[in-house]
């Protein structure tokens, strides 16, 4: 998350205090053909040795990333009235089942 805030912060024209995070390489492992990474098919390709606990991590970070960009939004405009409180209900369930792989 620190990599993506770093990226937009530099997009918009601010400078960053550690210019080394730009240097580290956060690419994430291709997950498997027509399957798209969640914790559960992380956590399983993690215990077969087919990724590092680095990319792993890295993996994590990027689902949850993905999660909150919903779920951020969402609680927003539960806030405003702009949906219902039944509507974020399946908002929230719809993204925690695609970030966990359920």
């Amino acid at each position: 998350m620190l990599y993506e805030c770093a990226k937009d912060s530099i997009a918009k024209g601010f400078k960053i205090s550690d210019e080394r995070l730009l240097t580290l390489d956060f690419s994430l492992p291709q997950p498997p053909k027509e399957e798209a990474w969640n914790k559960k098919l992380a956590m399983e390709h993690f215990h077969k040795g087919s990724i590092t606990e680095r990319k792993l991590g890295y993996i994590l970070a990027a689902i949850e990333y993905e999660y909150q960009k919903v779920a951020w939004p969402a609680e927003d405009d539960l806030a405003s009235g702009e949906i219902t409180q039944a509507e974020f209900n399946n908002i929230i369930k719809d993204a925690k089942l695609k970030w966990l792989g359920e």
